[in-house]
């Protein structure tokens, strides 16, 4: 998850979700991930290769606008990692509640 201020959260994975509408509107190129959030594209860049086992792949991207993921307006850009995009989606939801 990365959460960019004033532009709400965005989820980030390779692969589709059962449980959440992701779509692919995300890529990664090399060291260069790419993905549009709210009509917006957001380009962040690495120091190496952002995926193991390939230099190229489509990320699969879950946006929540800003005016719904407002849990606290002063706050910074923030990332949070983890084994698989379902449980991020809930832990945040959690905190909103």
């Amino acid at each position: 998850m990365i959460y960019l201020p004033g532009r709400g959260e965005s989820y980030l994975a390779l692969s589709p979700s059962a449980e959440y509408p992701l779509q692919a509107s995300g890529w990664v190129d090399h060291n260069i991930l790419r993905f549009f959030a709210g009509g917006e594209m957001i380009e962040i860049t690495g120091k190496s290769n952002m995926l193991q086992k390939s230099d190229f792949g489509t990320v699969w991207v879950y946006h929540v606008p800003e005016s719904d993921a407002d849990r606290a307006r002063d706050r910074g850009v923030e990332f949070s990692c983890g084994d698989k995009v379902e449980s991020l989606i809930r832990m945040h939801q959690k905190k909103e509640n």
